[in-house]
């Protein structure tokens, strides 16, 4: 007669444990086991490969115009609003790969808002207060910088760590082959 009964595994004290997704304690990231996207082996050609991603986004062209053929009317949609739409596309697409990384999902969240803030800044019927409401390019201009600013802080680390797992991304950071943020770093771990 066979024992079919399972077996506890013994293993040396010394040996490694790989464990699986499930067995991970809990983390602000998903990826910290698997990724998502291609990652090249060398870890500054990981992280080009998402700033590449952002300076196409950067690259944006000037604003659109937007018609309304029903009402024979058009508005002229600026820079800032359309390279916040990718901005917040790329987010939303980053926070898909990694879904519960919160601080992605949040920065994909603050995108929107300053999208609506944006177009706030292109609709003379506004009322803001004080100087802002004479000068609306310049705070079109400085919200879409700051869109910009974080979001180059932001993603390249990010999509770095959803293409390669967190564990590579991590690695690569403290054997100093690549740079990034000490907070970010503190976010993701």
């Amino acid at each position: 007669m066979h024992d079919t009964a399972p077996h506890a595994a013994v293993r040396p004290h010394d040996a490694k444990v790989h464990l699986m997704p499930q067995d991970a304690p809990p983390s602000t990231t998903s990826s910290s086991f698997s990724s998502v996207g291609t990652c090249p082996d060398n870890c500054e050609e990981a992280m080009a490969q998402a700033h590449d991603d952002v300076n196409q986004i950067k690259r944006q062209g000037p604003g659109v115009v937007d018609s309304n053929m029903a009402e024979g009317s058009y508005r002229e949609v600026p820079a800032e609003v359309m390279r916040n739409g990718r901005i917040t596309q790329a987010y939303t697409d980053l926070a898909r790969d990694m879904p519960e990384n919160h601080w992605v999902r949040l920065a994909s969240y603050v995108s929107v808002q300053g999208g609506c803030a944006m177009r706030q800044f292109t609709n003379p019927s506004q009322n803001w207060p004080g100087t802002v409401s004479d000068f609306p390019q310049n705070g079109l201009a400085a919200l879409g910088d700051a869109n910009v600013a974080i979001f180059e802080s932001i993603y390249p680390p990010n999509r770095m760590a959803a293409n390669c797992g967190i564990d590579r991304f991590l690695e690569c950071v403290e054997n100093g082959e690549i740079e990034a943020s000490g907070e970010i770093v503190t976010a993701m771990r």
